[in-house]
């Protein structure tokens, strides 16, 4: 029973990649205006802990006349300890702020640029500091922007701004796993998939990811167009794996600090298996901009969810352009990604 299960598990992942093989290719734009939460991860946090963080904003090169959002969280687990407007983009005195800050699980955040002369502007919008709620259990929690609006100097809206949300993780019931490692890879029990950030000692898939049967690793070789498998994988930053596990289990990493010159994966036409090449959460449009891969990718792709069952395989992707059809907007350290490239091209990573 469990060699079937495997094996259905790996038909399902083919499957996907044969699926992705027929979806047609598009021009890349990149969105320049932004609108972001900073830090973007938060996270090892207890009840009763205290965190910030900023809204940022970016018009790019539209004169930016106005701001509208809702930063919205839940109340069960998070309070409002203070929210302060910041006079970044417009400067002090010289706003209107329509703002209703109260702590009822969502910030309505609205200011408008005194006077007739529109700027560009880029700069913290709003600071908030939130507690952690007493009994809050261990988990991922959202820190979600919505009902975003930049107005221009007509008072239109602005078109193609892009938004990142988000994500606070609370650890605290058991003490985090790897406390001198340089990164925890979380895997859970299904199919994952992961990358490690940076440079490693050369390690296979089977020791790095402690597989044991019926546990297993697949990567997609795009030079080959084959599949290679456990052993045979040597784990590498800017690389994404699949990984079967049977239960979860924390992965230590420990950088390679003698890697002096930061990695590089090569890439080639068609569908490659990539992974984030740092241990902080960045936004995609980033992403695509550090490592090259900006105007030269139509489509990116990764998992609705780690430790999925082979029977419900969910991805999700992030179509460059057509935002509005996106399904996530930040790319996480640790996780596994698909891109489709429209030609060969060095991806850089980053060294320790």
């Amino acid at each position: 029973m469990k060699v079937k299960i495997i094996e259905m598990g790996l038909l399902a992942l083919l499957l996907i990649f044969s699926l992705f093989a027929t979806i047609g290719v598009s021009t890349v734009t990149t969105a320049g205006p932004k609108v972001y939460i900073d830090p973007a991860l938060t996270e090892n946090l207890c009840p009763g802990n205290t965190f910030t963080v900023t809204v940022k904003v970016d018009s790019d090169a539209y004169n930016l006349r106005a701001v509208k959002l809702d930063l919205v969280y839940d109340t069960t687990k998070f309070k409002v300890n203070n929210a302060t407007v910041k006079d970044d983009l417009f400067g002090a005195d010289n706003y209107l702020d329509l703002s209703n800050l109260s702590d009822d699980g969502e910030l309505n955040i609205a200011i408008a640029r005194k006077g007739a002369i529109y700027t560009p502007e880029s700069g913290t919008l709003i600071t908030v500091e939130f507690q952690v709620k007493d009994g809050v259990p261990d988990g991922m929690y959202a820190l979600d922007l919505q009902d975003v609006v930049l107005k221009d100097e007509d008072n239109n809206n602005i078109p193609g701004v892009s938004v990142t949300d988000g994500t606070v993780v609370v650890q605290c019931t058991t003490p985090p796993a790897c406390s001198d490692a340089d990164f925890v890879l979380h895997l859970k029990a299904g199919w994952n998939l992961v990358s490690i950030p940076k440079p490693i000692t050369p390690t296979d898939a089977v020791t790095l990811f402690n597989l044991s049967w019926p546990e297993t690793a697949y990567y997609y070789d795009a030079s080959s167009g084959k599949w290679i498998n456990d052993c045979n994988i040597i784990v590498k930053p800017c690389q994404a794996y699949w990984v079967y596990k049977t239960k979860d289990e924390d992965i230590c990493i420990y950088y390679d600090r003698s890697t002096l010159l930061p990695p590089s994966q090569q890439l080639y036409i068609g569908w490659n298996m990539i992974g984030h090449i740092d241990d902080t959460a960045w936004s995609i449009e980033d992403f695509l901009s550090v490592t090259g891969l900006e105007n030269k990718c139509s489509i990116v792709c990764t998992v609705d969810h780690q430790g999925m069952p082979h029977n419900s395989l969910k991805l999700k992707c992030y179509y460059p352009t057509a935002s509005g059809l996106s399904e996530f907007n930040t790319v996480l350290p640790g996780w596994g990604y698909w891109v489709f490239v429209k030609e060969n091209i060095l991806m850089p990573g980053t060294a320790p």
